[in-house]
């Protein structure tokens, strides 16, 4: 097991992936309506990353019961500084349909979707890189309908100080993303940081009310499901 640190999400004291209610400025720009939740998964802090990569298959969703959309992402910066660059995808919820796209965001810039379609059940990808000069590749790949979206842009000032891979989720009991029969939001893999598993940074696990963040399988798998 890959050595990692369990906090919940409303400890991350200045974290922009805070519950709801205490959302810091980095996390104001969500994706599509802002679950009521919060933020799990795990995050790396402690040094200057330059990459973040993980995959996960698009969860089938339900609107039921009020349920506003999830994301799921990964991203750099956005704990404790001014800056967030992310990408992933996300459902969202109007009318009670569920609706599913990809995206990327430079905060404090809005985010921009990609107009390739995501489907419950499609086997993603995502990518955050840059060289430490300012510049960034942000990329999401759908394997399942084989398409691939990346775009390079430049956000000066970024600290790099922190690498996440996580899901944006809604509160307990107003729907949500599972695996039939079961409580898990979404199951990640392949997820890196500077190249390397995930759990060689030392990440912490970050979870949301209402959610468990499950300890790293090979160091670079994990999962979030109700608690």
């Amino acid at each position: 097991m890959s050595r990692s640190r369990r906090i919940t999400a409303a400890a991350v004291l200045g974290c922009s992936l805070l519950a709801a209610a205490a959302v810091a400025p980095a996390d104001a720009a969500a994706r599509g309506p802002a679950p009521a939740g919060g933020s799990s998964g795990y995050v790396a802090q402690g040094g200057r990353y330059t990459s973040v990569a993980a995959s996960w298959t698009q969860p089938a969703f339900s609107c039921a019961g009020g349920g506003t959309g999830a994301s799921y992402w990964v991203g750099l910066d956005g704990m404790t500084d001014a800056t967030a660059e992310q990408a992933g995808t996300s459902t969202e919820c109007s009318g009670g349909v569920a609706s599913m796209s990809a995206w990327y965001e430079l905060y404090p810039a809005a985010p921009v979707y990609f107009a390739n379609p995501v489907s419950a059940g499609d086997r993603l990808s995502a990518s955050v890189s840059t060289g430490g000069t300012g510049t960034f590749t942000l990329k999401v790949t759908d394997v399942t309908k084989g398409w691939s979206q990346s775009a390079n842009r430049s956000l000066p000032g970024a600290q790099l100080s922190s690498a996440e891979v996580m899901t944006d989720v809604p509160a307990s009991g107003t729907g949500g993303g599972t695996a039939p029969g079961g409580s898990v939001l979404v199951s990640f893999t392949g997820a890196t940081v500077d190249g390397q598993p995930l759990g060689a940074s030392s990440p912490t696990a970050v979870e949301a009310p209402g959610t468990v963040v499950s300890p790293l399988t090979g160091g670079e798998a994990f999962t979030v499901s109700r608690g």
